[in-house]
């Protein structure tokens, strides 16, 4: 257990040949969970385009690939949750370059990932690579200790004139091409090659093995800045770390404490179980139930009492005769079986690499787990489309489009942290909640006006007659189901399919709210639900708000809709079309072609004016933020 809530920071590189492959995002992340590796700057992950993704709650993975639809090349981080509280930044370069900030008890740490072409590539290619890597390099706080570290196909050899910046330790006596520019940029930066500088064994040196299983090279590197070289304690590879990649896993030990987080629980409100209505018997009861529990009940002393007793006793039934509503879990295709045949895989590699004897029965193990996680995959599409066909044969309908739906869009990750102005990854939960309090207090609120808008349609002077049950009820009948509740907890359902009783209830309050002018504090309160439009996901800017307001307090919103309407149809002109009963925009539409196409025929220009309503919406009361 870390004293005082600090950790060692335990660094590591690997190129873990594809994250695309079935399976293979599960287990780099036990391996590197098994190895207690607080941040893994992985290459070739081959996911496309940018953003990040948590894995089983556990782990965070920021990634960066192409755009052009190929599943190729591409680096990332993956971070353990515990430490992504001290992360203060992302930079996604290219395919082959991306940055992490990590902040520690002393100083911050950048982290460059990097992927350099192979041997074989063009010197071109080459030319590119480096000259990208010094502008990102140069673009890093001076202050900060900066780690390059990756895949960089070098060997670095034991070239006497190179010794101050490489070391004596390198497993290879020449150095290649790759490996000449890896030490030409690391002297050019003040930078020292730690991944060289440790007497340790060969097989703990190599972090590549040829596909024949004979030729073992060191060509991922880690880079540190002179000045903070004594920094790194320790650099070797972990043989034992298996993710069906041709390179090893390269573990870095930073002389550094960073804050552990603890485990933040998410507490939800549980929600009633409408589902349970449409069995007639439940139903039935439940409107047994309410009947009952209505019967004598007293009257409160003001609006917020009344409304409290019927809120308390309603969900005090539903809960009872309805049940709580199960939380969808996603289902994870990943099973025992394929946690099995992968450690018994690591267990064969390990054997392999101590007597090439084992090798046949590695290799048979290996081509087994391959085919049990694609298996697995494969079975577990085959049951979501066995249960899609269930639906739409039982007349789930609403349920079998959800899936259909999820289905066809496919994993969509969600933002994990959030961006604040200068780039800076806000990762504190409370830090998050006031960002999105601010952005929202900014969107919604209006300054008030300098001076009154003068009233030009005159006052209607009728007398208003009371409400009526007939217009709670046709109120209540007219709300739409499987809507999220507001903050009351209470769905449409409830209100609807809960009989005569708890609507006449309902009607007892609203004619209270109706006679002295006031309705419950609750009813100012909404629950704002922020929905991402299009951008970047960690950008509050890019995100519109949904606010759910209590059930009933729609129904006096429709009740008062529909007494407007005749007065407002009477002040609106033919010109309104939008927003209207029995009304569209076509005829608008139509005689703007008309007159664009006039125009270009008579040579006449025409110019038309657009009004954009950015924020029309005025929001007062009390603002809770969900999640």
């Amino acid at each position: 257990m870390p004293m005082h809530g600090l950790m060692d920071f335990r660094l590591a590189s690997w190129n873990v040949r594809s994250l695309y492959r079935p399976g293979a995002v599960y287990q780099v992340k036990n391996e590197l969970q098994r190895y207690n590796i607080g941040v893994a700057a992985l290459q070739e992950v081959r996911w496309l385009g940018t953003g990040e993704c948590s894995v089983d709650n556990e782990v965070v993975l920021f990634y960066c690939g192409p755009d052009n639809g190929q599943h190729r090349k591409g680096v990332g981080f993956m971070v353990s949750k515990k430490v992504m509280g001290n992360v203060i930044r992302f930079d996604a370069i290219s395919d082959r370059l991306c940055v992490l900030r990590v902040k520690s008890k002393l100083f911050n740490i950048s982290i460059l990932n990097a992927y350099a072409p192979t041997e074989l590539a063009e010197d071109i290619a080459k030319d590119e690579f480096y000259e990208q890597l010094e502008m990102v390099y140069e673009q890093i706080p001076s202050f900060d200790v900066k780690i390059v570290l990756g895949d960089f196909n070098a060997k670095v050899g034991r070239e006497d004139i190179f010794i101050p910046t490489i070391g004596r330790h390198s497993k290879h006596d020449i150095s290649n091409d790759n490996g000449l520019r890896l030490i030409s940029f690391a002297a050019s930066k003040a930078m020292v090659i730690k991944s060289t500088m440790y007497p340790h064994k060969d097989i703990f040196k190599g972090t590549w093995k040829s596909p024949d299983g004979v030729t073992i090279n060191q060509i991922d590197h880690v880079l540190i800045d002179d000045r903070h070289k004594s920094s790194i304690q320790n650099v070797r590879a972990f043989r034992g770390a298996d993710c069906d990649s041709d390179h090893y896993l390269l573990g870095v030990k930073v002389k550094a404490k960073i804050k552990v987080n603890g485990k933040f629980k998410r507490h939800s409100k549980p929600q009633i179980n409408t589902d349970s209505l449409k069995d007639k018997v439940i139903a039935e009861k439940f409107e047994f139930e309410l009947r009952s529990r209505f019967q004598g009940l007293p009257l409160g002393d003001n609006v917020d009492e009344h409304w409290e007793s019927i809120r308390d006793n309603v969900k005090e039934v539903a809960f009872k005769v309805l049940g709580r509503k199960k939380k969808k879990k996603r289902k994870k295709w990943w099973n025992n079986e394929c946690e099995r045949l992968v450690n018994e895989r690591r267990r064969y590699k390990v054997l392999a690499e101590q007597d090439s004897r084992w090798n046949a029965k590695y290799m048979e193990i290996k081509t087994r787990a391959r085919t049990a996680v694609k298996n697995a995959k494969r079975q577990h599409l085959n049951r979501l489309v066995q249960e899609m066909d269930t639906l739409i044969r039982t007349n789930f309908t609403r349920n079998f489009y959800q899936e259909v739906r999820s289905f066809k869009k496919g994993y969509q990750p969600t933002a994990q942290v959030l961006e604040d102005e200068t780039g800076t990854l806000v990762t504190d939960s409370d830090e998050i909640k006031k960002m999105w309090h601010d952005y929202f207090q900014q969107l919604l609120n209006c300054p008030a006006l300098g001076q009154s808008v003068p009233c030009t349609a005159s006052c209607n002077e009728e007398e208003t007659e009371p409400l009526t049950f007939e217009e709670i009820r046709t109120a209540v009948m007219s709300l739409k189901n499987n809507k999220a509740p507001g903050v009351d907890g209470l769905p449409s359902e409830v209100w609807k399919y809960g009989g005569s009783a708890i609507q006449s209830q309902l009607y007892v309050l609203l004619r209270e709210i109706w006679d002295g002018e006031q309705q419950p504090g609750q009813w100012n309160i909404g629950v704002l639900c922020p929905v991402h439009k299009k951008g970047c996901k960690r950008k509050c800017t890019n995100y519109r708000g949904i606010a759910l307001l209590p059930t009933a307090y729609k129904v006096l919103s429709y009740v008062l809709l529909r007494r407007l309407e005749p007065y407002a149809e009477k002040i609106l002109g033919d010109y309104q079309c939008g927003f209207r009963r029995n009304r569209s925009t076509v005829d608008q539409i139509f005689l703007l072609k008309q007159l664009r196409k006039s125009g270009s025929m008579l040579r006449v220009f025409t110019q038309c004016s657009w009004i954009f309503l950015k924020r029309t919406t005025v929001l007062t009361g009390t603002v809770f933020l969900t999640f």
